[in-house]
């Protein structure tokens, strides 16, 4: 659950588990022996959700052949053992083993090495349940007022800011053509708004060589896209001693450019960036290496100063210059994308047109907007600036207008970057069969027959085109492998690309922010 930094977690601690030769990772938590549920703790939503993802893993236990039983009285059919992890488990594990005794174990990051240790002792409390056929309301008395350790929830977390672990001995829980490569974690910023340094540590950068070791790993396992993530990616290697070690993300970026371990490495793509850290070097690096994509995610928050200056960003002023120098270095193939926060306390309505303004002005190809939520132990949750709090329905008010701004902002810039005919590079996620897609349809409306043709052309038979029942989905430099809708159908490849393969498209139509293209060349084909 949550980021892309969780779902790094989650690959390392399962391929270290199955690296013991004791764990099998099992993709569907009905057929599972113990489930982890990795929790995200970012937002007030974040959290809801997690809570009901552990709630459903701990009915995996009971029977439920019979809906009319009483839900209390229902008998522990078989045992499933229920562990937390994540950024909820290292920022609430007392609360979460106190208010949830379906749980077996809290296990905070320091832990994660120790996982099997909560897993096998799960499992035992389970299983000893099981044979004493308690019912759900008793198991839960049993959890919640013995004193007996094997019956109480365990709860192993540690500090926050923990050394890195092993990161190349991962098992994949997505596609395999992309991965995301974390170079550090933490954060040393003092957002009023952010909780995450209180449960994520420190700032620290992952060793460089141990980031291209990683790195070359995910690539020898089939990824063609590599996406950089931190809390603070930009920030890369400015924790090191420069007498020690100089090199910072521009370097990382060459090495990932130019080693010959990444020669099947198609696409490196930026995410996190904080809106500071971009030296001339790393500006130049974007700008000059072709396999760094001109995308970058720079979440912004807001366009206020005052509202700016409250949450303790960088100003809009330094801000707009970040942006003035990408721009004059990377040319017309810079776009951009960025988050917001809308209805932080204090702001006020013409704080919030000057937002709505930003929005539309500056062109954002890709972005969202939260609506604020308050945070326990942030300066956003306390005096002066709660007592300063937007009401709610205001809050949500101006959040839908910040979305829908951002939403016609993107389709009007997708209307501009994508004209009939432009050529286009994409990446190819997979394919689907014609009678499968609904996209297509509706964007020809009634024209069968411009439809058909696009399925069946063969304009270029000397090249890759052909009839074919098959359709490749996938997506351009703008749209990130998960948190982006936007698609491309490759109709008439004659024989579809394995995923991580690169195409040159011709646009037929747009859709929204989704294109159907003409497939007009083979930029990468992955094995």
């Amino acid at each position: 659950m949550g980021c892309s930094k969780n779902t790094v977690d989650a690959e390392v601690f399962m391929g270290h588990l199955e690296a013991m030769g004791r764990y099998v990772y099992e993709p569907n938590p009905a057929n599972a022996d113990a489930v982890i549920v990795n929790t995200c703790s970012f937002v007030e939503e974040a959290k809801r959700e997690s809570i009901d993802a552990v709630l459903d893993a701990a009915a995996l236990r009971y029977d439920d052949d019979d809906e009319d039983d009483d839900d209390e009285e229902r008998k522990v059919r078989r045992d499933v053992a229920v562990l937390v992890t994540g950024c909820m488990a290292q920022r609430y594990a007392g609360e979460l083993a106190s208010l949830l005794p379906e749980v077996d174990a809290v296990v905070g990051f320091e832990e994660y090495e120790q996982l099997s240790v909560s897993i096998d002792a799960a499992l035992e409390r389970q299983r000893a349940r099981t044979g004493n056929g308690e019912t759900k309301a008793e198991a839960a008395a049993a959890a919640a007022t013995t004193t007996d350790a094997h019956e109480k929830t365990s709860v192993r977390v540690g500090k926050a800011t923990v050394p890195f672990r092993e990161e190349s001995v991962r098992t994949r829980l997505g596609a395999a053509h992309t991965a995301y490569l974390r170079v550090a974690e933490g954060c040393d910023h003092t957002c009023t708004f952010c909780s995450i340094p209180s449960f994520r540590g420190s700032f620290r950068s992952k060793p460089f060589d141990n980031t291209l070791d990683e790195a070359a790993s995910l690539v020898k396992s089939g990824a063609r896209e590599l996406c950089l993530i931190a809390e603070d990616t930009n920030q890369y290697g400015s924790d090191w001693d420069p007498a020690m070690d100089s090199r910072r993300l521009s370097h990382l970026l060459e090495a990932l450019s130019t080693d010959s371990r990444f020669k099947d490495l198609q696409w490196i793509r930026l995410l996190y960036c904080y809106p500071s850290y971009f030296t001339d070097e790393l500006v130049d690096a974007i700008a000059s290496l072709p396999k760094v994509l001109k995308h970058i995610d720079i979440p912004l928050q807001h366009a206020s100063e005052s509202v700016l200056r409250d949450m303790r960003r960088p100003s809009r002023a330094h801000a707009d210059s970040i942006l003035t120098k990408l721009r004059a270095a990377c040319g017309e193939k810079l776009t951009l994308r960025s988050t917001f926060i809308s209805g932080f306390p204090g702001e006020t309505e013409q704080d919030h047109l000057e937002l709505l303004d930003y929005v539309r002005d500056v062109g954002f190809a890709r972005g969202g907007c939260f609506p604020f939520s308050e945070e326990e132990g942030t300066a956003a949750a306390d005096a002066p600036l709660a007592s300063r709090g937007v009401d709610r329905e205001t809050v949500l008010q101006r959040h839908g207008e910040i979305l829908d701004a951002m939403r016609i902002s993107q389709e009007n810039f997708a209307d501009e970057l994508y004209r009939k005919d432009e050529l286009v590079e994409v990446m190819v996620d997979g394919t689907m069969h014609e009678e499968d897609s609904t996209f297509w349809r509706g964007s020809y409306g009634t024209d069968a027959d411009a439809a058909a043709k696009v399925f069946s052309r063969a304009t270029n038979p000397s090249a890759i085109t052909g009839e074919s029942t098959l359709v490749s989905v996938g997506r351009t430099r703008l749209d990130s492998p998960a948190g982006d809708d936007a698609r491309v159908l490759l109709p008439g490849l004659a024989v579809p690309l394995t995923p991580g393969g690169v195409v040159l498209g011709r646009v037929l139509t747009v859709d929204g922010l989704d294109l159907v293209c003409e497939p007009v060349d083979v930029v990468y084909r992955s094995q």
